[in-house]
C-alpha cells in the first residue's frame, strides 16, 4: 500500500512544472513549414515520388506511397487545428516546366500538426491536389489523396 501511495505521489510531481503549476495537456505543435526544411523535404521527395509513378503508370509502386487505413484509422486526422484548416493553395501561376520525361516538382503548401500533414499541391498541369500524410517510424507517407480538376484559366 506504501508504495502504490508513493508511486502515485511520484506520479502527481511528475505532471508539474518547474514553477509547480500543472502541466497543460495542449494540442500537438501546429505550423505552416518553410521550404528546405527537413520535413518538407521528406514530404515533397514522397509527393514527387507518387507523380513520377503514377506518371509511369506503375501500379505497383503506386501502393508503396500510402499508409494502409486500417494502420492509420486509430489516429484522429487534426482537421479542427486553425493551421490544417487555413492552409491556402499555392500560387496558380506556372512554376516550373516538365523535364524530358514529363516530370515536374509540385508546388505546395504544407501545415503539420503533430504526425499529421496537409499537403495542397499544385501539379504542373494545374491540378490543385489535396494529399494527407502521416509520419510514422520516420517516414512519411500518404493517408488520403483527393486529386483536382484542372485549373481553369
Amino acid at each position: 500500500m506504501h508504495l502504490a501511495l508513493c508511486l502515485h505521489a511520484i506520479f502527481a510531481l511528475s505532471t508539474l512544472t518547474p514553477t509547480g503549476r500543472p502541466a497543460s495537456h495542449a494540442s500537438p505543435v501546429a505550423h505552416t513549414l518553410r521550404p528546405g526544411s527537413a520535413a518538407s523535404i521528406a514530404i515533397l521527395d514522397e509527393l514527387r515520388a507518387y507523380y513520377r509513378d503514377l506518371h509511369d503508370r506503375n501500379w505497383t509502386s503506386i501502393v508503396t506511397h500510402f499508409y494502409p487505413a486500417k494502420v492509420t484509422a486509430r489516429f484522429a486526422v487534426p482537421d479542427d487545428d486553425r493551421a490544417w484548416s487555413a492552409l491556402a493553395p499555392p500560387p496558380s501561376e506556372p512554376h516550373q516546366a516538365p523535364d524530358f520525361h514529363g516530370y515536374c516538382a509540385a508546388n505546395a503548401t504544407i501545415a503539420v500538426v503533430g504526425h499529421w500533414a496537409r499537403v495542397r499541391a499544385r501539379r504542373c498541369t494545374g491540378e490543385l491536389d489535396e494529399a494527407w500524410f502521416y509520419a510514422m517510424s520516420g517516414r512519411w507517407k500518404i493517408i488520403h489523396l483527393v486529386s483536382g480538376q484542372p485549373f481553369a484559366t
